[in-house]
Formats: C-alpha cells, structure tokens, sequence
C-alpha cells in the first residue's frame, strides 16, 4: 500500500510543460500581422428548430462580395472598407432576408443574428434593421425556446453582471439548480447521484470518494462561455441523470483580436486584518494551490503499515529508536495559531484571435486565471438539540452541544485554457480544447463549548482540525464537425475526450480534548489525536457520435433522425491512510502539567523515546510517553472501473405548425468493478443492460409560448464508493460509510 505522494507535483509539472508549449504557439501567432479595415460576422439559425444552417449565402448589395455559413451557421465577411453596408441572407427553403443598415467600423468586428424563416408558397423579402451587438442571454433564451428538450441556462454575460468567481458560483442563476457546499450542483433539489456534471459534453470525473458527479467550482467563470441544465432527458444524452444535466462551456475564439486582463480585491469585515483569524504553518507552495512536500507523508514511515511494537520496544534500543525517529518524523503542529488574513485577491487574463493560415481560418484562444480567496468566521454558533428517547409527551428538546466556532478558510485557484480550432471548409470543423484548474484549500478550526451528550454538562469540550484539501482537474478534448452536402446535408459530430480529476488530503489532523471545571484536562480514549492522508485519483477516457439526417415531411417541414454512440472508461484508485497518537503517559497529566497548551503536549519532550531508566540489575528500559501508530486501511483502500458502451436512435418530428414530437430510444451497456486492496473481500461488480425509451411533445399555441410534456426512463448509477463493501471515514462531518455491493 503506498500513498500517491508525487502525483500533484507531477500533474503540476505536466501542466506548466504543456501551459508553456500552447502559449508560445499562441503568442507567437499574436504577432502576425491583423487583418486590416473591418469585418461582418454572424450566425443564421432556422426558426423552427433554432439549429444553425450551414450553406446559407450572405451577400453585400451592390457588391460581389459575400461568404456563405459554415457547419455552425457561421459567417465572416473581412476586409471591408468603414461605412455602412444591406446583407442579403438566402437560402434555397427559407425566406431571404435583408439587414440594413450594418455599420463596420474601422479593426472592428460588426455582429449580426439572422432567424431564417422557413418559406411558404407565397412570400416576400424581409427586411430587418441590423443589431450591432448580439445579446448573449437572449440568444441563449432563443436557444431554449427552440430545444427539444427543457433546459435553463446562463451566460458569461449574466454571471459576470453578478461577479461569480467559478462555475459553481454562476450555476445558482439557473433554475432549479442548487448548489450545495459552494462546490456541487444538485438539479431540482436530486443529490449528486441524479445529477450529471459535464465540461463541453464530457462528463466531468469525481475525486470525491463520495460524490458520483465532479464538482464545478473548481472551473474559474473567465473561462466559461455558458452553463446549460438540461431537465428533461433525450436518447442523445447519457442515460445516467435524473435529475438534471449540467453542461460548462469553454469560451470560443472570438471574431477579431481580443485581449482582457482584470484585477480585483475584496475586503472580509469578519476577517481581513482581524487577528482573531486562525492559521496554520503550510508549505512555500500554497499560493499557487499546491502541496510542495510539507505535507506529505514522511518517508521514515514507509510503504508498509506501520506497527509500533513499544513494548518490544522497551528493551531493544534499535527499535525504540525507530519509534522515536517515526513518531517525530511528522509535523508536530497539532493547534491553529491566531492570524489575520490579507485582502482576497484575483487576476485574470484572456486573449484570442483569427488568421488565415495555409487558406484555412484559424481561431485561437488563451486564458490564464488566478485568486487567493480567505473566507470563515469568528466566535460562531454550532449547536444541535434532539428528542433523545423518542416520547410524544415531550415537550423540550434536549442539548447535544452548544459550541463556539472559529474557522478559517484559504483557498487558491489557478488555472489556464487554451483552444485552437480550424475550419478546413465551410463544411468541416476541427477544434482542441485543453483546460487545467488546479485549487489548494487550508482550513483552521477551533470548537470550544458545552457536550453534555457525551460528557459532563459542566465541563468544555475542544476540538481542533487542520486541513488541506487540493484538487486539479486537468482535461484534453478533440472535437469535429462536419456536414456531408452529397449524402442530403448529413451532420457528423464527434467527440475524443480524456480527463483526470485528483483530490489529495495531506496530514489532515485531528486532535479533541476536554476541561473540567476544576481545572482537570482528559482526552477520551475513543477521540485520540489523529491524522489523515488520502488520495483519489480518477481519469475518464470518452468518445462521442452523433450523426444527424434531416429529411422533408408534409408541408416542407423539416424532420431530423439521429442516431449515434458513446463509449467511456473510467479508472479510480483511492489510496487512505490513519495514524493515531497512543499515550503511555496519560494525555490529560500531560496537559495539566503544561496548563492545556496543546503545542507542547506534541513537542520533543513528550514525543517518542524520551527517556531510559537503568534497573538494579544493570538492565535498561526505554520510557515513552506519546507514540504514533497506524490503523489498517487496508480494507478501506480499492480501485474501481467502469465502462459504458451506449448506442442511441430518435427522431424529430413536427406533426403540424404548432405541434412536434422527439421520440426514441438508448441502450446502455455498463460493466463496474470495485476491488479492495484486501484480498479477503469480495469485488463488488454491477453488470447490466438497460433499454432507455424518451418521448417528448412540444406544443407551440402562439408565438414565444411552448408547453412541453416529457417522459423518459433514466439511471441513478452507483458510485465506487457506494458499492464497496467496506467501512470509511468521513472526516469532514464524522461519520463512517459502509457501501453496499447489493446497489
């Protein structure tokens, strides 16, 4: 059993490599020469389906020039002299359209949106004055208006309107979306296990060993173009969502060269310059969100669990020393200190361009992003009453504890993106997306109160807790599009992901005691002083197809038959370890001698192999008052699998002008194995086959008014944690876990 120790270092270095090779290519196109005087770009969407169109003509009256849509109902028309300019907007099937009035100004990019409608047997030429600037919320609500399923989203636009700082943040603005614990997303009040969390359609992994879905919060918002979540499930959507589906999207290049840096500071009345603040000594790494080996766990206890045999001990000098040089191995701070936290901080710089390389359009973008956040309280409340025995005449709830809580909270993000894309044709996109967000979080804490619950009423219960919690999420993504004009306009979409989510816990350390009132210090024996180092590591391998066929029904509406794949693999391993302090000496003596000071209760004095007594016979025993020893994880301690294979068909159907129908179906193959470093326990494996019907009616009375009914049979899938069965601690809120294999 060996804690993965080296992992952030190298995650950290394999980030810093490939953040330094995109950037230099990145900048190093910066420089090429702009595109000179101005530029028209827009999007073309029907009205019917609000899907972009693709070979839609946009043309300049009184001129020869223009350009056509691409894959994604794109256009771009540069090199315009200033002034103002008509667009004409046709398409074989829909009625033309006429902007007016578009003014391109001089190394400015002028916007335009166009809704094509479909066209009937009589119609005539629409003429619509143009919008410089497209809204972003609203083109969103078009969107929404026009999906097929329901879904509620919100934009760079919105959340920056309201300063969300992370993706989390931003995701309160939807609705029926909660966040819980500033970091997870639960989609109509449903836990993390009926939701699904996504980045640019990949499904995010989890390092939490108990939460299914991946948090967000780690996703910086200057990264984010939108949030999108899907409440109502169709077949071309993973079928492991009940609740909800939440989609992060990355920001796009944009049309013309861009660049943005901020800067911000923010004052805590409760905390900033407040010396009744708590802390901790952490590493010199911590302002950039990682661990540089403080904490880690030391190499004189070794790869082995580590038994401390003190009464062997007592008479072989060899293995005393051991003990001695293992238990004063770790860090001996096992109590916050006072300390004022210094205003919280956040930078954030972004920038993109177009070109022109080998005739092909180019779009680049990067994104560097950083904040050092300090959060908590000072003297708050943390009580809790209950019923005790249940009894209908009661009429008082009892005291389980009335405490005063002091936390402080310091957590570091930084994180970068970068993205490329190239559009080889009008009809063919390929892009590639890297993002890497890296989050270290110190907290302090320090409880003093009441206990009667567990002791006497009359006496202070204290608890202390130092914790370190770092995460990264690191993420690789391929994706193409493409239209096929000679097979009828069929759309290819796919989609090459790899992720890898990691949570590390170093030296999270625990230490309770209490007072009486006569002044008498103890330690329960079931409470002793403790520390924790943990480790999950979870990669998800994915690729995504969808194939889209749009064909004529009555009336010239359009139909669209989809049909597609999917096939993930996902890896975890979860690696724990416990270690507790064992006393010789009596814990609370040692406290009353030093009048409660916890820090020299953990000093060299105290710790180890600290004395050696010759007997009458010439004999030596070696005394020790405080050793360290290890719990056997082991059993808690496993790898996990799981992969999916998933075909999908559906059809859109629009019945009439008002009425449309999405009906289909997914198949899902899933094969899921948890097994524990313990041979002794059995693997727990989920093996099954599911059929996911979907059937969605959409009734559109009068125009910007739908009514939507929708069913659809989904799955609540497990986590690894959920189906191993074997015990674990939760040293965030004290409870332990047992998984049922049975789920």
């Amino acid at each position: 059993m060996q804690l993965l120790t080296n992992t952030k270092k190298s995650m950290f270095k394999i980030f810093n490599k490939n953040l330094f090779i995109l950037f230099t290519i990145f900048l190093s196109a910066i420089t090429l020469q702009a595109q000179g005087n101005g530029k028209i770009s827009g999007l073309v969407v029907d009205a019917d389906f609000g899907e972009p169109l693709i070979g839609v003509n946009v043309l300049l009256e009184g001129t020869m020039i223009g350009s056509a849509t691409d894959i994604e109902g794109k256009f771009a028309i540069s090199k315009l002299t200033p002034g103002k300019y008509n667009a004409i907007v046709s398409m074989i099937g829909f009625t033309k359209q006429v902007i007016t009035e578009i003014e391109v100004k001089q190394n400015e990019v002028a916007k335009i949106q166009v809704i094509l409608q479909t066209e009937s047997f009589e119609t005539e030429e629409v003429v619509i004055s143009a919008k410089l600037v497209m809204n972003t919320e609203a083109s969103l609500l078009a969107k929404r208006q026009k999906s097929i399923e329901v879904s509620d989203a919100v934009s760079a636009e919105q959340f920056q309107k309201m300063g969300a700082g992370n993706a989390a943040d931003a995701a309160k603005q939807i609705v029926g979306a909660t966040v819980v614990g500033g970091k997870d997303v639960f989609v109509r009040g449903l836990g993390d296990r009926y939701t699904s969390t996504n980045l640019n359609g990949a499904q995010i992994p989890s390092a939490d060993p108990y939460k299914r879905s991946g948090s967000i919060d780690i996703i910086p918002s200057n990264l984010i173009d939108n949030i999108q979540a899907v409440k109502s499930f169709t077949p071309d959507k993973p079928g492991d969502f009940s609740g909800g589906s939440v989609d992060v999207k990355t920001k796009d290049f944009p049309d013309q060269f861009s660049m943005s840096l901020s800067a911000s500071s923010k004052f805590n009345s409760e905390l900033t310059f407040n010396g009744d603040g708590l802390n901790y000594h952490g590493g010199s790494s911590d302002w950039l969100g990682f661990d540089d080996g403080t904490r880690a766990l030391p190499t004189e206890v070794g790869k082995d669990t580590w038994i401390a045999d003190v009464g062997a001990a007592q008479r072989d000098d060899k293995m005393a020393q051991e003990i001695n040089d293992v238990t004063n191995s770790f860090n001996s701070q096992m109590s916050p200190f006072k300390s004022a936290a210094p205003l919280n901080q956040s930078y954030a710089l972004s920038i993109g361009n177009q070109y022109e390389v080998l005739g092909k359009q180019v779009g680049l973008i990067g994104s560097l992003t950083y904040k050092n956040d300090h959060s908590g309280y000072i003297n708050g409340q943390l009580n809790r009453w209950d019923r005790g025995v249940a009894d209908p005449n009661k009429t008082q709830l009892d005291t389980n504890f009335t405490m005063s809580d002091t936390r402080s909270i310091s957590e570091v993000v930084f994180g970068g993106l970068f993205k490329a894309s190239m559009k080889l044709n009008n009809a063919n996109t390929v892009s590639f997306n890297y993002l890497y967000n890296q989050s270290g979080e110190s907290t302090s804490r320090y409880v003093n109160g009441k206990y009667p619950y567990d002791i006497d009423a009359s006496w202070n219960y204290q608890a202390r807790t130092l914790l370190y919690n770092e995460r990264s999420l690191q993420s690789y993504q391929l994706e193409g599009n493409h239209s096929l004009e000679s097979l009828g306009g069929l759309k290819v979409e796919w989609l090459a992901s790899s992720m890898n989510s990691n949570q590390y816990d170093p030296d999270n350390r625990f230490f309770y005691n209490y007072e009486t009132n006569t002044g008498v210090f103890g330690v329960k024996s079931n409470l002793p002083p403790e520390r924790y180092f943990r480790e999950t590591n979870e990669t998800q391998n994915r690729f995504n197809l969808n194939v889209t066929y749009p064909f004529q029904v009555w009336g010239n509406r359009v139909s669209n038959i989809k049909v597609g794949g999917a096939y993930s693999k996902t890896d975890r391993t979860f690696d724990e370890r416990r270690f507790v302090y064992n006393p010789v000496t009596s814990l609370g003596t040692i406290l009353r001698n030093e009048e409660g000071n916890v820090d020299d209760l953990f000093s060299e004095k105290y710790l180890g192999w600290t004395t050696q007594d010759t007997l009458s016979n010439g004999m030596t025993l070696n005394r020790f008052s405080l050793y360290i020893n290890e719990t056997d994880q082991t059993s808690s301690n496993y790898t996990g699998n799981n992969e999916i294979l998933a075909y999908y068909g559906m059809v859109d159907l629009p019945i009439s002008s008002s009425l449309r129908v999405i009906a289909g179906a997914r198949f899902e193959s899933t094969d899921m194995k948890v097994v524990s470093a313990k041979e002794t326990i059995e693997d727990a494996i989920i093996n099954t086959n599911d059929i996911l019907p979907s059937l969605s009616i959409i009734y559109n009375p009068i125009q910007n008014m739908n009514f939507r009914i929708s069913y659809g049979r989904t799955l609540a899938r497990p986590s690894f944690r959920e189906i191993s069965p074997f015990q674990n601690y939760e040293f965030n809120g004290g409870d332990t876990y047992v998984g049922n294999p049975e789920l």
